[in-house]
């Protein structure tokens, strides 16, 4: 099955809900970019604990992943390698003490 299908199926269903309590079953691109926006939200919120920068940072990062997967025709890999580099830089950083 495709991540992303799965994924809204899942994760996003509550948001595809047209005004008579249906779910959508073609999603326009309104829907796409309200889910990507509120997505973005709430994951920047789950971490928290990482402060307000953190926060940003991490919604921001996040839609990088998002659109490497998008703009790889939704392969999977290419997020997780950005993903793997945006860590391995992160962790160099923090070790030079930058």
């Amino acid at each position: 099955m495709d991540p992303w299908r799965f994924y809204r199926r899942t994760h996003l269903s509550w948001f595809f809900i047209d005004k008579t309590g249906n779910p959508v079953r073609e999603t326009t691109l309104e829907h796409r970019g309200r889910s990507l926006f509120i997505g973005r939200i709430f994951f920047g919120l789950g971490h928290a604990y990482q402060g307000i920068v953190g926060m940003i940072s991490t919604g921001l990062s996040s839609l990088v992943f998002w659109a490497a997967y998008f703009l790889s025709k939704r392969e999977l890999g290419v997020s997780l390698f950005a993903h793997g580099l945006w860590d391995t830089i992160g962790w160099l950083l923090i070790f030079s003490g930058s």
